[in-house]
């Protein structure tokens, strides 16, 4: 058995210092003191942008060179059929502020997008995740049902009248979960995609006047009021009207395939992207 090495990204979206799990779990292991500024991920793999070492014999090793040189250590199954290399990047994840909605394409679609633009898409792999909660956990996962939506929509009338009544009509005339209904979501979806800045602008700032005005506020209402604190005008607090809201206790999951829009929103979790 050897010692693991991983790294730590410090982005902006991480909790701040003791507050962040992977900071007190980094100091532990490593004998350094908690830093007061933002942690976010930690990655335990063989992804070049952030890779693992072993202490092997005293010295720290590439874990990718490592499994070069002793490809038995993945499982034969495993070896046979990578470079010999993880074929996941295990992360733990400390989240104080809303990450980007995001959705990773299917496997042929990643080699297309991979093959036309290699210096947007790096790697020619599908990325279908897990998330497991360590903590109270909040994500956007997937869209919401079909009677959500047009709920959301209707209530929020700033955001409905954005949207062309043929387009609502015929969203809620079709069958849930049919091709039409898939078609009628994805133009709402495009609709609101392009919507222009000062026009995001004007429909948000509607949208928190009319939820300044209720005596009580929904789960929705919070979210929106949250969502633009961090994130003022920012056209993903429209767009979230169509993603399912979603709280984890600890050790409850996520699944999310290929061309799912998420989002994960507050918490701690253990997430492993598949690459192969």
């Amino acid at each position: 058995m050897y010692r693991l090495l991983y790294g730590i990204q410090n982005y902006e979206w991480g909790k701040l210092g003791k507050d962040a799990l992977i900071a007190n779990l980094y100091a532990a292991t490593n004998g350094v003191a908690v830093e007061e500024k933002p942690y976010a991920e930690m990655w335990m793999g063989t992804h070049p942008s952030l890779p693992s070492k072993l202490v092997v014999d005293g010295k720290q090793v590439l874990l990718s060179d490592f499994l070069k040189e002793n490809p038995s250590a993945l499982g034969k199954a495993t070896a046979e059929t990578t470079k010999p290399e993880l074929p996941y990047l295990f992360k733990i994840l400390s989240i104080e502020k809303a990450l980007s909605i995001q959705a990773h394409p299917d496997l042929e679609r990643a080699k297309r997008l991979h093959e036309k633009k290699p210096d947007l898409y790096k790697d020619p792999n599908h990325k279908p995740e897990m998330a497991i909660a360590l903590t109270n956990f909040e994500c956007f996962c997937n869209f919401c049902p079909k009677p959500e939506i047009i709920a959301n929509l209707t209530t929020y009338k700033p955001v409905s009248d954005l949207i062309p009544v043929e387009y609502l009509k015929d969203f809620d005339l079709a069958e849930e979960n049919s091709d039409k209904a898939k078609s009628c979501l994805q133009k709402i979806l495009a609709k609101v995609v392009d919507l222009e800045n000062d026009v995001v602008k004007s429909t948000v700032d509607a949208m928190l006047d009319e939820i300044s005005k209720k005596s009580e506020l929904t789960v929705r209402d919070k979210l929106v009021k949250r969502l633009h604190a961090q994130f003022p005008h920012d056209i993903g607090i429209i767009m979230s009207l169509l993603l399912n809201y979603t709280e984890l206790k600890p050790y409850e999951a996520v699944v999310l395939h290929p061309n799912e829009p998420h989002s994960y929103l507050f918490g701690e979790c253990v997430e492993s992207k598949i690459f192969k």
